[in-house]
């Protein structure tokens, strides 16, 4: 008779709630570098490796996103905090999709630039970098100086010297302004009108508004046609919804804009309208679709409220509903959405809502964390689905990190919650694993892996050979970390070729985890 392998006690994870004495023996009171897959701990393909070795921003990365088009390829964008970039999977580079100027040409004596037919003023400023000897230039590893200071429509001071240039084309990188709490927010707008293209919409929160139909050579700004910039937007019901608004140099925190149905440019008539969401402080931090309504989260440094908003047309266009106040989230990507409904971490908890009511879940471990946080980079607390290991990864700055109260410093650590894992009436099960990246994102793997690609023998990789790891179309789990590099998650190792220590305590005592080049991965 074969011997059965069903998990009759499956372990319940992280509890730092509660003292060693009121631990129940399937819980545990510390750990790191482990998840529970299948009732049991287990430390298997917790690495990262790099995506592509030759290719490296030029900042924190801040954005990974996919940009799906109808009937084309899959567009993946990455950002910094000055730039956006689209991949090319054939020549395994980036290129820049940074707005641009190149009207005219320019000339340079040593940091002296003068253009003949240009307007600089206002469409260059500080910051930006010029590259002389051709338009429309998109390459990153070519020759770019950094613009000191813009002096008139026809002069420019470089901070080091090009030499001698001839008068001829160039291009101005009109590059982004944020820091590290300004948070990309993106969305895709499909069949726009009157493009009749799909969009992909971008804002970080403090420069203008971009928008990109993924084969102009770069994006294109949107502060003329709209007239106000925005932190969040959000597609809803065919229309583009922008929210937490700066208008006319004015601040509006609680204010939303929805374009005309279908026309996300459009948001001076049809059905466009603004509204007040609600009447309190708390800003705007974010806007998630439920079913046929929209929450709209606000909160970020203050307690927060969640409302409800269901489009009704003309002539209201929407109904708003005040679903919950003095709770929200605590930064801008401080969410997870189930479908159903959405989880997100508020100032003292985990809270589950499912548009009518909110309630705190995972109490076990979120009171203890949060307490942990680190107030000056709350902003970067993101959350990310691992839908291969049932993992919802929770990103949040902590007072334990290296280099914590420097907003500049990337986490180390991430709480991973697997909400696949049936543990009766208990709470999904936590854990804690390493964890120093600024941002995540996806990428269908264009081509399967082939038994002469393999690096290794065989016996010594963790992977079924039937695993859809190694075939085409399997999303790729991406992150990326302060020093502009990208890695693909999920591997045997970090990105030094180092296996990862693990270990898990139920009593306080730590108990060592298997190293990865065990079959069973279980600790």
């Amino acid at each position: 008779m074969a011997k059965s392998r069903a998990v009759i006690n499956p372990n319940l994870g992280l509890y730092t709630d509660r003292a060693n004495i009121a631990l129940d023996r399937r819980m545990l009171q510390d750990g790191f570098n482990f998840r529970i897959k299948e009732g049991r701990p287990s430390n298997l393909n917790l690495g990262w490796t790099r995506f592509e070795p030759d290719i490296t921003l030029n900042g924190p990365v801040r954005l990974i996103d996919n940009f799906f088009i109808r009937g084309a390829t899959e567009k993946l964008i990455f950002g910094t905090d000055t730039d956006l970039y689209v991949y090319d999977a054939a020549g395994h580079t980036v290129d820049f999709i940074t707005p641009q100027y190149d009207a005219g040409t320019a000339a340079a004596s040593g940091t002296a630039v003068t253009g003949t037919g240009t307007d600089w003023d206002p469409n260059v400023k500080a910051g930006d970098e010029i590259h002389f000897g051709d338009a429309n230039f998109t390459d990153p590893l070519g020759t770019w100086f950094l613009i000191l200071t813009r002096n008139s429509d026809t002069s420019l001071t470089l901070t080091t010297s090009a030499g001698t240039v001839a008068d001829g084309p160039y291009t101005i990188r009109k590059k982004f302004t944020g820091d590290a709490c300004d948070i990309w927010v993106t969305d895709t707008f499909v069949n726009a009108s009157p493009s009749t293209e799909d969009e992909w919409w971008a804002t970080n929160g403090t420069d203008t508004i971009v928008r990109w139909n993924g084969t102009d050579l770069t994006v294109e700004e949107m502060s003329g046609s709209l007239g106000f910039t925005c932190k969040v937007l959000r597609v809803y019901s065919n229309m583009l919804i922008f929210g937490n608004l700066t208008q006319g140099g004015t601040v509006l925190p609680t204010d939303i804009i929805n374009s005309n149905v279908g026309e996300p440019q459009n948001v001076t008539s049809g059905l466009s309208e603004q509204f007040k969401v609600h009447g309190g402080i708390d800003p705007i931090a974010n806007m998630l679709p439920i079913g046929d309504t929209l929450t709209i989260y606000s909160g970020l440094e203050f307690a927060g409220r969640l409302t409800v908003a269901q489009f009704v047309g003309d002539p209201l266009i929407f109904t708003f509903r005040h679903a919950v106040t003095a709770i929200g989230p605590i930064a801008v990507k401080a969410l997870a959405d189930y479908g159903d409904y959405h989880t997100f971490i508020g100032h003292d908890s985990q809270y589950q809502f499912d548009g009518a009511t909110a309630k705190e879940t995972s109490r076990q471990v979120w009171r203890d964390f949060i307490r942990q946080q680190d107030p000056v980079r709350t902003c970067k607390t993101f959350a990310f689905f691992d839908d291969e290991n049932g993992d919802l990864i929770w990103v949040m700055p902590s007072t334990v990190d290296p280099g914590s109260g420097d907003e500049a410093s990337p986490p180390s650590r991430a709480v991973g919650e697997h909400y696949l894992e049936e543990v009766g009436d208990h709470e999904h099960p936590h854990s804690l694993r390493r964890f120093a990246f600024t941002a995540q994102g996806y990428f269908t793997q264009a081509s399967g892996l082939t038994w002469d690609q393999l690096t290794e023998a065989w016996n010594s990789y963790n992977f079924s050979w039937n695993d859809k790891f190694f075939f085409a179309a399997f999303p790729l789990i991406l992150v990326g970390d302060s020093d502009g590099k990208i890695y693909t998650l999920n591997t045997s190792q970090d990105g030094d070729g180092v296996a990862l220590p693990s270990f898990h305590s139920q009593d306080g005592r730590p108990r060592p985890g298997r190293r990865f080049d065990y079959p069973d991965g279980r600790l």
